[in-house]
């Protein structure tokens, strides 16, 4: 075989192997979870919010709620309790900062219906589960509640 027919052939091969890649996705190459590319991800029939799609999934449960009600929801994010005036009492919530554009970041989450969380500070990086419920808040109207809470403290990722 002659020396352009090798390099014709080698062109070849590294074309074919970089559509492979982009068709397949590279986390097949790098043995990333595969299972993070799909935004609907269940596990043990619980929808597990992932790293890499947290914003998308936490938008399709604001915008589509009905379709969550009454399922399990697991992810990770940090403890964040804000105190509402009109119950005197603390709620508390599972965030994450979003990667806002314009350099807002609001935090991103859910509100646990828990009336005690002394085994966690705030701040706290946790992985959070629980059954999603939309509860009602004395002067706030309807809220979107995680309820059935388990929590355990994770490394911060």
């Amino acid at each position: 075989m002659s020396l352009f027919a090798r390099k014709v052939k080698l062109t070849y091969i590294i074309l074919i192997s970089i559509l492979a890649a982009l068709l397949f996705g590279f986390g097949a190459c790098s043995g990333e979870n595969n299972n993070e590319v799909a935004i609907d991800t269940q596990q043990d029939d619980i929808y597990v919010i992932t790293d890499r799609f947290f914003e998308q999934q936490m938008a399709s449960i604001f915008n589509n709620h009905e379709d969550y009600l009454g399922r399990t929801i697991r992810y990770e994010g940090f403890i964040m309790a804000w105190h509402w005036p009109p119950i005197e009492r603390d709620l508390y919530f599972v965030v994450r900062l979003s990667e806002d554009c314009c350099g807002g970041n609001p935090p991103i989450g859910l509100k646990m219906q828990v009336d005690d969380i002394s085994d966690f500070y705030d701040g706290a990086w946790v992985e959070v589960t629980g059954v999603f419920e939309t509860v009602d808040v004395p002067e706030l109207g309807e809220a979107m509640s995680l309820n059935d809470v388990t929590m355990r403290a994770v490394p911060a990722s």
